[in-house]
């Protein structure tokens, strides 16, 4: 995924705010060396199962959290592609997968409808292509 880092939140912690063709959040850099401001292409891992999710018909594509407030968490959505044995969703954001692992609940996505999941965190993984 393509993003634009806009901010350094906090150079301590790593977090920035950026946005992509999906929204705008804030995620925690995970790079060998220090984020900086600009254009990078990444990898979107969400560190812990959604706080929630719900599936609906169709969804439009979203990376969206307050990056004045990351108590507030990240909300992704896309097309759900995939979901294996183990719980991973492989969600469609965009034109990029985002992997989620869902904890068993009452509802059990399908396969192609849409997802919205709210995750505590997101970690932004620099990809050297």
């Amino acid at each position: 995924m393509e993003i634009e880092i806009l901010r350094i939140i906090d150079r301590e912690s790593s977090t920035v705010h950026f946005h992509c063709k999906a929204g705008e959040a804030w995620g925690v850099w995970q790079g060998d060396s220090e984020a900086n401001l600009g254009t990078h292409h990444i990898e979107i891992d969400v560190p812990n199962p959604p706080q929630s999710f719900k599936t609906h018909a169709s969804v439009i594509p979203l990376v969206a959290g307050d990056p004045w407030n990351q108590n507030s968490g990240v909300t992704i959505s896309g097309k759900l592609e995939s979901l294996g044995e183990d719980s991973i969703a492989c969600i469609l954001v965009d034109q990029d997968i985002v992997m989620v692992e869902l904890t068993p609940g009452n509802e059990e996505p399908r396969v192609g409808t849409g997802i919205e999941c709210h995750v505590t965190a997101i970690h932004l993984y620099p990809l050297n292509l």
